[in-house]
């Protein structure tokens, strides 16, 4: 895989980390397969090392199993990895939490038939059985938790409330289904339920953002035909939807955030736009849609805050994925296609 070949090229290593005191660990544990987790320990990376704002690896790794994306048998493969098989005792989980991530059999609706008095009960990051419920995609627990009146509005101890868990599991139900498994129909029964469509959480991010950093297209398609705003951007970065989707090479979205206003010409707080995006990282599919995207007026000679321009990224980029073969190439392509404000 890539990452090996950049390890063996010795142009990254798993000690590496970023500005905010995270290494590739963190960053796997939360968006890939156990696999390239595993890989990363075996190699050296510490699974409890804290980035600055206090998260590990191995924190994320459990996270990851609870929110099913490592399967069934998410918990015992994690647990193997990690040599701990006592975490869950230490999350706060209610039996209603333990029934929605299938650490207990049970019946959901009987419980809830029974008894609703923990229905809003949070565990020890204050997450409801409906944020779990959305984060795992799981349709008929949303619809049963919402049916005996949980609350949709329930924040996290991030501020976060289960509309934006459609996204991640540290934002709200809708952020986090967008961070998640993206089903268009649980984030329509989210927002039916009440939660605007456009609701910010504590990085100032909406769903929409959410939906397309995670790679969620389904979800995009469903917040865009719902309202969302295609050009709201983080307070911070001011990165929006397209330059998340040209930085994270999410080709497949951008002809629908296109089509749907999205402001390509837009500028983040570095000084880039999606010229300078592209050249970082983007892959070949992705220049071929930038290329007939018709971009007139998009300044690919913009110096950034470093003073750099999108040629001056691209001709320094090494090759490691199968998905940038002939991105050089390509790049240079995009660049004719573009017309000129002026022309």
């Amino acid at each position: 895989m890539a990452i090996q070949r950049m390890f063996s090229r010795k142009r990254a290593s798993p000690y590496d980390l970023n500005p905010r005191g995270s290494n590739a660990l963190n960053y796997a544990a939360n968006h890939t397969d156990y696999r390239i987790s595993q890989f990363l320990i075996e190699e050296g990376a510490d699974p409890n090392l804290p980035n600055k704002t206090g998260r590990v690896a191995s924190e994320l790794m459990w996270e990851s199993s609870f929110a099913g994306r490592f399967g069934d048998e998410g918990l015992s493969i994690v647990g193997s990895i990690l040599k701990d098989t006592d975490y869950t005792e230490t999350c706060g989980f209610s039996t209603l939490h333990k029934i929605v991530l299938g650490i207990i059999q049970g019946d959901l609706r009987s419980e809830l038939d029974v008894s609703t008095a923990s229905i809003d009960q949070g565990d020890a990051r204050k997450r409801t059985p409906l944020s779990w419920a959305v984060i795992r995609d799981d349709f008929e627990a949303v619809q049963a938790l919402l049916a005996f009146e949980a609350d949709s509005n329930r924040v996290d101890n991030l501020g976060q409330p289960p509309l934006h868990f459609a996204r991640s599991p540290e934002r709200t139900a809708l952020h986090c289904i967008c961070y998640t498994y993206g089903s268009p129909e649980v984030v329509d029964l989210l927002i039916g339920a009440g939660i605007p469509v456009d609701v910010r959480d504590n990085d100032d991010e909406t769903p929409l953002l959410n939906a397309v950093f995670w790679h969620r297209t389904a979800a995009v398609k469903s917040l865009i035909g719902q309202g969302a705003d295609v050009n709201a951007a983080n307070a911070s970065s001011r990165n929006n939807a397209i330059h998340f989707d040209v930085n994270f090479d999410h080709y497949e979205i951008i002809p629908l955030l296109l089509a749907n206003g999205a402001q390509y010409a837009s500028i983040d707080s570095g000084g880039k736009n999606i010229a300078h995006m592209a050249a970082a990282s983007a892959g070949t599919k992705t220049m071929e849609v930038l290329e007939k995207a018709n971009l007139a007026g998009l300044d690919v000679s913009l110096r950034d805050r470093n003073g750099e321009t999108p040629a001056d990224i691209i001709a320094r980029r090494d090759i490691f994925g199968d998905s940038e073969l002939g991105v050089h190439v390509a790049f240079e392509a995009f660049l004719r296609s573009v017309t000129p404000v002026d022309s």
